[in-house]
């Protein structure tokens, strides 16, 4: 699927190398904020749906931005690039 969807090149998703220096320097994220969050799980077409709600009981966090500047620092540096 990499390949096909990135033109024929090994490619990283976005996403993961987000989250995975937001693990490992939590300090990048910004504006987070405590939610209940859950994942539909019953057959149809909202199956796979993310709901985020702000006001019901939390059980996470939720993380709307990033320091992009901090990241890509932070990530080249993981990569053995900068």
């Amino acid at each position: 699927w990499q390949r096909r969807h990135y033109g024929g090149r090994d490619a990283i998703g976005v996403i993961d190398s987000m989250l995975m220096t937001a693990v490992l320097y939590p300090e990048i994220m910004e504006g987070v904020f405590p939610a209940h969050c859950s994942v539909e799980l019953a057959p149809g077409g909202r199956r796979g749906f993310f709901t985020i709600d702000p006001d019901s009981e939390p059980n996470g966090l939720v993380c709307p931005q990033i320091d992009a500047a901090a990241y890509k620092q932070k990530l080249f540096a993981l990569l053995g690039l900068h």
